[in-house]
């Protein structure tokens, strides 16, 4: 069996939401690697709301169903706390698939399903989306920019509900 291998990386991220939202996040991961399992665990802050800022914790798997990682699933469960917001989404994607286009770009396509729990308010909310993107691989630096639709399940109530999200990945 292959020992696990520890990468670890800081991210910075902008998800824009048509409906003029915005959040942000910044922070730090521990990934560990052992064969086509990889496990990581992500904190950093993010802004909750327009003048809210917090704590997001992500627990993250990832498997790859092939030896070149082009098919995968991967689990997320995001952690959010701050004043008068805490909440865990969980994100499962039964298959991910990222096609290489070259040697250091690839394209990806992600659907999932997404629950979340709100503490505050006590509600459960869930719902199924997709998100596609490219991401470019510089050195040991990553750029990724994707498209994102939310709440696919009921098309004509939500058919304005999607954005656009740029991360910076760097691996130390």
């Amino acid at each position: 069996m292959q020992d696990w291998e520890h990468k670890q990386s800081g991210s910075a991220g902008v998800y824009t939401y048509n409906d003029g939202s915005c959040q942000m996040f910044l922070g730090f991961e521990n990934k560990f690697q052992n064969n086509n399992l990889s496990l990581a665990v992500f904190t950093g802050a993010t802004n909750v709301g327009e003048d809210n800022a917090g704590l997001l914790v992500d627990l993250k798997e990832s498997y790859k169903y092939d030896d070149r990682g082009i098919f995968n699933n991967n689990v997320r469960i995001r952690n959010t706390f701050s004043e008068g917001t805490n909440t865990t989404q969980i994100r499962v994607s039964p298959l991910t698939v990222t096609v290489p286009v070259g040697k250091t770009t690839s394209v990806y396509a992600n659907p999932h399903y997404v629950g979340k729990y709100n503490y505050n308010t006590q509600q459960w909310t869930q719902g199924a989306g997709i998100f596609v993107g490219v991401e470019q691989k510089i050195g040991s630096s990553s750029i990724a920019l994707e498209g994102q639709r939310y709440n696919i399940q009921d098309w004509n109530k939500h058919k304005g509900n999607w954005g656009i999200n740029a991360i910076y990945t760097k691996t130390f």
